[in-house]
């Protein structure tokens, strides 16, 4: 994944957003696979070597919106106390989804009509650049001037545009993102420290006749335990 480039920096070379992309579906299905096995009260961590969202978050979501979604939650701090000298950052409940395409090209050409208002301006200000002469006449179909990023709004724009992988499932999700509390991943990005870039997100599956807010309180009645036993110790 694109989190080991720190150790092996010729990654970020051969990186485009469709490797992601293509593993989407598989992690979405090994997740999933992998909550049903999951017994009430048991955890299920699922962690990448990825900082791609359409791995990370947008496979948590799936999994929390798929069958059986309902009978779990995502736990806060899922590394634990031991951990806080880590430097982390939270999910993130928003993303965009794309691919690349090499400028010039009939797929370039079919994609453009279905990519984002803003994409689509910046992909004609380039045709209209090439056609005027000023392209790069390399040879080199691997540079930065040949290859432009398509990004997707939706998952039909995508279809349309015959972008390769597409899965519903890679766009946020529409029911309320932050309702899913995708916050409480955490990333772990390579600059932060001597570290490589990790993606971990713990989930919990809920005890039977238990709901998602659960955790709050449980949370409230072990406060209120302790409480009660300060009160006992106290007299």
């Amino acid at each position: 994944g694109d989190g080991t480039l720190r150790k092996a920096p010729d990654v970020l070379k051969r990186w485009h957003p469709g490797l992601g992309n293509a593993l989407h579906a598989t992690q979405v299905a090994i997740a999933r696979n992998s909550a049903a096995l999951v017994r009430p009260g048991g955890l299920l961590l699922y962690s990448t070597c990825s900082l791609n969202p359409v791995e990370d978050e947008a496979v948590v979501a799936a999994v929390l919106l798929g069958p059986g979604g309902e009978r779990f939650e995502l736990v806060r701090d899922p590394l634990g106390d031991g951990t806080r000298a880590l430097k982390r950052r939270p999910g993130v409940a928003d993303w965009r989804v794309g691919e690349h395409v090499a400028r010039g090209t009939e797929a370039a050409a079919r994609s453009l009509p279905f990519a984002t208002p803003s994409d689509r301006d910046a992909g004609r200000l380039a045709d209209e650049s090439n056609d005027s002469g000023d392209s790069d006449d390399s040879d080199d179909s691997d540079s930065e001037e040949d290859v432009t990023l398509r990004w997707y709004a939706t998952h039909e724009d995508a279809v349309a545009a015959g972008m390769p992988s597409a899965a519903p499932t890679m766009w946020p999700p529409a029911a309320k993102p932050r309702e899913l509390h995708l916050d409480r991943c955490a990333r772990f990005l390579p600059h932060d420290q001597d570290t490589g870039g990790f993606f971990v997100a713990m989930l919990r599956r809920l005890e039977e006749g238990e709901d998602a807010k659960g955790e709050t309180e449980r949370l409230g009645s072990l406060g209120s335990a302790r409480g009660d036993e300060k009160d006992e110790d106290r007299r």
